[in-house]
């Protein structure tokens, strides 16, 4: 009988042990879930930061491209001709500049809608 009452209280403080360390580990994996779910949430938000930045640079570069490009036509006389001509819209010695105007439109004079106090006033006027 005795032998049997001590299995049995082993078999309750085999229990208690087992469910505190169930306890301990589960809490113990809660406080590890958070701080890796903070760095996976990092990752992904510096990932995206990382294309913008990529995209950036390439939109520099296709515009330093073209700066390049200008800069080139500038280097001769022709392209700072044009780009005088453009800016200050000028015209060469013996150019002409034509001028088109489009045919003048009716204009309607439309009334704006009436609000609800002057249709009533309307009422007291034809009278």
């Amino acid at each position: 009988m005795l032998e049997f009452q001590g299995r049995k209280k082993w078999r309750i403080g085999r229990r208690i042990y087992l469910s505190g360390a169930l306890v301990f580990f589960f809490l113990l994996a809660l406080f590890l879930i958070k701080p890796t779910w903070n760095i996976n949430r990092k990752y992904l938000s510096s990932s995206e930061e990382i294309k913008k930045a990529e995209q950036q640079i390439l939109e520099l570069r296709r515009r330093e491209e073209e700066l390049k490009l200008e800069l080139k036509q500038l280097e001769d006389e022709k392209g700072k001709e044009a780009e005088v001509l453009k800016k200050f819209d000028l015209v060469r010695a013996g150019e002409g500049l034509a001028v088109i105007i489009d045919p003048e439109k009716e204009e309607l004079e439309e009334e704006p809608p009436k609000g609800f106090f002057q249709k009533i006033l309307e009422w007291f006027r034809k009278d």
